[in-house]
C-alpha cells in the first residue's frame, strides 16, 4: 500500500510518501498524484518512510522524471531511506534525479564538521 500526503510549499508540492512504491496500484497512486500537480515548479519526492522500491518503482521515478523536465519542472528526492538509496544509487537514477539527504544525515555531517573545527582549534591554541 501506497499513502501519499500533500504538503503545498512556496515554489511547488511536497509528496510525502508512506508504504511501498512497487507495481501494480502503488505505482499508479504515484504517477497520478504526481502528475495531478504537474502545474507546480517543483515537485518533491519525500521517501522517509517507503520501506520498498522495485523495479516498477524506478521505472515511475524515472518516467516522471523525464515528463517533468520535459515541461520545465523540476522533481527531487528528499529523505530517502538507506535501502532507496541504494537502488538509486545502482540504477545512476540519482544522477538524473536530484536527490537530498535526510534531515539526520545532514545533522551527523554537521557535527563531524563541528567536532572537526573544536579539534582544529584545540590543535591551534597547544602550538
Amino acid at each position: 500500500m501506497l499513502i501519499v500526503n500533500i504538503h503545498n510549499v512556496e515554489d511547488g508540492v511536497v509528496l510525502r510518501c508512506t508504504g511501498r512504491i512497487v507495481a501494480g496500484e502503488e505505482v499508479n497512486i504515484l504517477r497520478s498524484v504526481a502528475l495531478a500537480h504537474a502545474d507546480r515548479r517543483q515537485i518533491v519526492l519525500d521517501l522517509a518512510n517507503i520501506s520498498t522500491l522495485d523495479g516498477a518503482g524506478i521505472g515511475m521515478l524515472a518516467f516522471l522524471q523525464g515528463r517533468l523536465r520535459s515541461n520545465g519542472l523540476h522533481l527531487r528526492i528528499q529523505n530517502p531511506s538507506a535501502h532507496v538509496r541504494e537502488l538509486l544509487e545502482l540504477t545512476n537514477l540519482d544522477s538524473v534525479i536530484d536527490v537530498s539527504p535526510s534531515e539526520e544525515f545532514k545533522q551527523i555531517c554537521q557535527t563531524i564538521r563541528d567536532s572537526e573545527c573544536e579539534e582544529t582549534r584545540a590543535l591551534a591554541a597547544h602550538h
